[in-house]
């Protein structure tokens, strides 16, 4: 296996492949004080919102236990364990960005609360701390979820977390490796733990599968609506390099890289039976409805952190969307 190919007068030569780093407390904290973080808090972020003025991103793990097909981490097959920074190392990188006066801070793990045990010495060392962060956590696998980490998670600050249910069909089910009857059941009683707590949650469900049809598609919603959770998001299904979709694309080799960061648009990143706008009608009726669903939008809407970020980066231009989505005739 080689890494990094390039060519020098004419000839081509492979790096030998870097591999990956086992004991993630041998690198250095980010040099977070070499950043304006004044600045990059201005700017749009994957968490959508802030609650304080200043936030930073950090991972306290690397890698996933599960090997999801559609995943990045599918092509690794197991053969690189789900890595994870020590206790005292994630706390030294939270009182670092303390001292710069950072009071948000986003965790990006692929799946934070796996092991149980790791989540739960991790929150309470950062409740003991007691730092005064607010903390939202992107990755969390909402099945395997109970009321003593959602309690812990709320003490140390957290208010938004998000999870990915992906598909509910038996048989896409089957083959993706994810959702079942029984985990929807965990993660509907897991949302309304979190909504006791005062915790927002966003839900992600994804469309496009190969071989898919539409009673299958609108499982999806039916479930979205049943799980409620605070926001959601109706993707499609994008055959990431190295998985086993990639390997179905027809001439993967006339895509270009960069059209994976446009990865909700590109037509030929698809291997949907759908055709790109039968898609698009998909998602927009599903975005439909679940927010005119009791008036779901508006509910939430007035539990969202009301921020001067969110007015200048985020209320707009959701208006418009929402706008968009809810009049346009054309999808």
């Amino acid at each position: 296996m080689y890494g990094i190919g390039f060519k020098r007068n004419g000839d081509v030569f492979f790096q030998e492949a870097i591999t990956f780093i086992e004991n993630l407390d041998e690198l250095e904290i980010p040099a977070w004080d070499m950043t304006d973080l004044k600045k990059f808090s201005s700017l749009p972020n994957l968490n959508s919102m802030l609650r304080g003025k200043k936030y930073a991103q950090i991972i306290t793990s690397r890698g996933c236990p599960f090997s999801c097909p559609y995943c990045q981490n599918y092509y690794l097959n197991g053969s690189v364990r789900h890595r994870k920074r020590s206790v005292g190392s994630v706390i030294k990188e939270l009182k670092f960005l303390r001292s710069l006066q950072v009071d948000e801070v986003h965790i990006m793990d692929d799946t934070f609360n796996l092991p149980k045990e790791r989540a739960v010495e991790l929150l309470h060392a950062i409740i003991k701390e007691d730092l005064g962060l607010y903390m939202t956590f992107q990755g969390i696998r909402m099945d395997s979820l109970d009321e003593e980490i959602i309690r812990l998670m709320k003490k140390a600050g957290t208010y938004k977390i998000e999870f990915g249910v992906q598909h509910v069909d038996p048989d896409i089910v089957k083959k993706a490796g994810r959702t079942s009857k029984e985990s929807l059941k965990k993660i509907k009683k897991n949302i309304r733990i979190a909504a006791k707590y005062n915790i927002l949650t966003y839900a992600y469900f994804i469309y496009g599968f190969p071989g898919e049809k539409m009673d299958q598609s609108m499982k999806n919603i039916k479930a979205a609506i049943y799980l409620s959770a605070d926001m959601v998001a109706f993707l499609k299904l994008i055959p990431l390099p190295k998985t086993e979709y990639f390997d179905m694309l027809e001439s993967p080799e006339n895509i270009p890289s960069v059209e994976f960061n446009f990865y909700n648009e590109c037509p030929e990143l698809t291997l949907s039976d759908y055709d790109e706008k039968e898609l698009k009608r998909i998602q927009v009726y599903s975005y439909r409805a679940y927010y005119l669903n009791r008036f779901r939008f508006f509910r939430t809407v007035f539990r969202l952190p009301w921020t001067s970020y969110w007015i200048k980066i985020i209320f707009f231009k959701y208006i418009r969307d929402i706008l968009n989505l809810f009049f346009k005739r054309n999808v």
